[in-house]
């Protein structure tokens, strides 16, 4: 069997220092004449709200040049299992590890007992090359201060709607899609159409109103998503995410699938006397996106 060049993460959101780690990989297989393969896992015990569910990190980690990539089930019995059976079992008799490449803080195994120290020490044991790849380090530009980057950071930079800061970071525009379900049809009544999207459970979704884009047959069309309680419209504490499409006349219908793509956020959603107050404030919140817009 060839022997692999192994790089293990969760990879949330494969954002700058994720793609860090994987070019090391990739360079050292090439360099080897290695395989370059990458191992994740299907689930976080600990985090519930993902930026990249495992259907879109997939999609993300395929655009790579990997030679394999190993999602690995994160069962109650895998999480039991030892550091040193981890790298028996999953790295050396499964892949026949040749270099491993991790980031500065990897740690696994059964109650994060698999560290530097230990691996280094394996290392010896099983015969392979450990590479510790350092942090990437930004400048937040509100703040000035340097931060390191990492999936926690951009979830809490989408949470207070720093969109565009986010963005950078995951070399992309953070999106999310669902399915089209039958809404109330309150938007088409003020002359301004949306489609009403399902959430999913395990996806990140920021609160508020945003400007984006949609992609229509290939083609983007600037658009805008209203994510949030719609208390103008309704007291139900059930979050709505819908999605209006500037300037398109087509109707979306129920059981289509669209993915909004996040470029900026433009308010808090607040909750407004009558529609006709309502009507004036979509109006300027178009109004500011296309403005935006015409900058880029």
């Amino acid at each position: 069997m060839k022997k692999s060049v192994i790089t293990i993460g969760f990879f949330d959101g494969v954002h700058l220092g994720h793609r860090k780690l994987i070019a090391t990989a990739i360079d050292e297989a090439r360099r080897s004449g290695f395989k370059a393969v990458l191992l994740t896992f299907d689930r976080h015990t600990k985090k519930n709200m993902l930026l990249t569910p495992i259907n879109e990190k997939l999609k993300l980690l395929k655009l790579f040049k990997l030679d394999e990539i190993d999602v690995v089930e994160f069962t109650q019995k895998f999480a039991d299992m030892s550091a040193e059976s981890f790298v028996e079992k999953y790295l050396v008799k499964k892949h026949n590890m040749g270099k491993l490449i991790t980031g500065y803080d990897f740690k696994f195994g059964k109650d994060r007992q698999g560290d530097k120290p230990l691996l280094g020490k394996l290392a010896k044991k099983y015969g392979y090359n450990l590479i510790s790849v350092g942090p990437v380090a930004v400048t937040d530009r509100k703040t000035g201060k340097k931060i390191i980057v990492s999936s926690s950071y951009i979830r809490e930079c989408i949470s207070r709607g720093n969109i565009k800061f986010a963005n950078e970071l995951l070399c992309g525009h953070y999106s999310t899609d669902g399915k089209i379900v039958k809404g109330g049809g309150i938007g088409a009544k003020l002359g301004f159409p949306t489609a009403n999207i399902e959430t999913q459970n395990n996806k990140l979704l920021p609160m508020g109103v945003f400007a984006g884009y949609v992609l229509i047959d290939g083609k983007p069309h600037a658009a805008a998503a209203n994510i949030g309680y719609n208390p103008t419209v309704t007291d139900k504490h059930e979050i709505r995410f819908e999605v209006h499409v500037i300037n398109f006349k087509a109707s979306f219908k129920p059981g289509d699938i669209l993915r909004f793509y996040f470029t900026d956020k433009l308010r808090d959603e607040k909750k407004f006397k009558d529609l006709e107050e309502l009507k004036k404030q979509i109006k300027k919140d178009i109004k500011k996106l296309l403005k935006e817009e015409e900058k880029c």
